[in-house]
């Protein structure tokens, strides 16, 4: 996350999952404690991260034992990891920056 530019990532999943295992990483139990608290003031109806898989509909395991509802739309990817970040009470910024493949067509 240190001015980290992470490129070939094509699915939103993809650049969630990357997040949420570097958050995890840097502080596991304040990682764990700000998803709870997500949790319990955003009433969402099953918990997004947790080490219940069960209770997801599609989850991904980021971490030995943590899973991610995967089966969410892009707004909601973005705004977990907003939440997130803001939770742990972390500086960290996410820049996205689309690049599209030139097709050697001439502009």
């Amino acid at each position: 996350m240190n001015d980290e530019i992470i490129s070939n990532i094509s699915k939103w999943s993809d650049v969630l999952n990357y997040t949420l295992t570097l958050l995890y990483n840097s502080n596991s139990s304040l990682f764990v404690n700000a998803a709870k608290k997500i949790h319990e003031d955003f009433s969402y109806q099953s918990e997004q991260i947790s080490n219940k898989k069960d209770e997801m509909r599609t989850p991904y395991e980021f971490a030995e034992g943590m899973y991610v509802e995967e089966n969410t739309n892009t707004y909601h990817k973005l705004t977990l990891m907003q939440r997130l970040l803001d939770y742990m009470g972390c500086a960290y910024k996410i820049d996205i920056i689309y690049c599209s493949k030139n097709n050697g067509a001439d502009d």
